[in-house]
């Protein structure tokens, strides 16, 4: 099974073929997703589009919904289920600080499919 950076340089090789055959460059892929973002409302910039590009960085399940439908394509397009699931078997980690009043900071890191990463992000109430 392939490791991270196998893994996102896989994505890069097919996110960059993908770009390629719908005859886009990336500003032109940032200017479709502009004020997309799901986090921040901002734009998905090139910078962002250059590090996936790059096999730098993997995006967020979040982000990965948002580039594949302004590519016109599936997730699995871009990302593979097994390739999902071998990221989520790498790294899988979640942690909870309780402070005195109440509240608790939970943090989870870790792959989920898009429907579940989604749920997730409308229970906290963030906008996914």
């Amino acid at each position: 099974m392939p490791k991270a950076p196998a893994i996102a340089a896989a994505f890069a090789a097919r996110l960059n073929a993908i770009i390629e055959a719908k005859g886009l460059n990336q500003s032109q892929l940032s200017r479709q997703m502009y004020g997309r973002s799901p986090r921040d409302g901002k734009a998905l910039g090139r910078d962002r589009l250059s590090v996936w590009t790059r096999g730098k960085s993997l995006p967020s399940p979040e982000s990965l919904a948002l580039l594949a439908k302004a590519l016109d394509v599936e997730t699995t397009d871009l990302m593979p289920k097994a390739e999902v699931d071998e990221l989520s078997r790498l790294a899988p980690s979640a942690s909870m600080v309780v402070y005195p009043d109440g509240r608790a900071l939970v943090s989870i890191n870790q792959v989920f499919p898009l429907e579940t990463a989604i749920a997730i992000m409308k229970l906290v109430g963030t906008k996914p």
